[in-house]
């Protein structure tokens, strides 16, 4: 089931030709299949992940601009937030709500959300998933939250953008994803003083 409407079904599956069943070559999904397949079956290791995602809320406004000497309005994207200070602790809770609402429908889901973060940017936020899922279904986990999320706003008349950096802000955007390898159940891509 989808958090977002419990009459409709999400199904992640692998891309194959109708007529042989052999996985499409141009599939990511087969990609990393077949490459997790080997590291199982050569070095009997597992890739487990860690997925942090920002995103940014905005809502539709429209706004008055100059074209010529006429006055005219457009469409625009304002954060959620812009009338408070990026970095102040209530500007969360202008979503604060919402966001825990998404949160707690992808957990009825088993998709673990660690924590939310208040980005740096206006409207700006990040989401950190389970930091040790099995790689497939983290990846599965991280777009199911972000169609969630994209779902769950689009009922609010508020936008949803995974690109969350300004052009001129560089190296802004930022989608941290930990890695590590297990066999037998225990991290062997760590040391004993390591957390994961």
């Amino acid at each position: 089931m989808s958090p977002w409407n419990h009459k409709v079904a999400v199904t992640f599956a692998r891309l194959e030709y109708s007529t042989t069943g052999a996985p499409y070559e141009l599939c990511g999904r087969t990609h990393l299949y077949r490459a997790l397949s080997d590291l199982k079956q050569h070095f009997g290791l597992e890739m487990r992940l860690g997925i942090a995602f920002d995103f940014k809320l905005y809502r539709a406004v429209t706004e008055k601009i100059q074209h010529g000497t006429q006055e005219v309005t457009r469409p625009a994207l304002e954060p959620v937030e812009s009338n408070m200070a990026a970095n102040n602790s209530y500007s969360m809770m202008a979503v604060e709500d919402e966001l825990l609402e998404v949160c707690h429908m992808l957990k009825q889901c088993g998709v673990a959300v660690e924590a939310l973060v208040k980005g740096k940017q206006l409207g700006q936020f990040r989401m950190v998933m389970n930091s040790q899922e099995e790689a497939m279904r983290a990846t599965e986990n991280c777009v199911l939250a972000k169609m969630t999320l994209k779902k769950y706003f689009l009922k609010k008349d508020i936008e949803v953008s995974f690109v969350p950096c300004e052009p001129d802000i560089i190296g802004s955007v930022q989608v941290p994803v930990s890695v590590s390898l297990w066999k037998d159940g225990k991290n062997v891509s760590g040391d004993e003083f390591s957390l994961f």
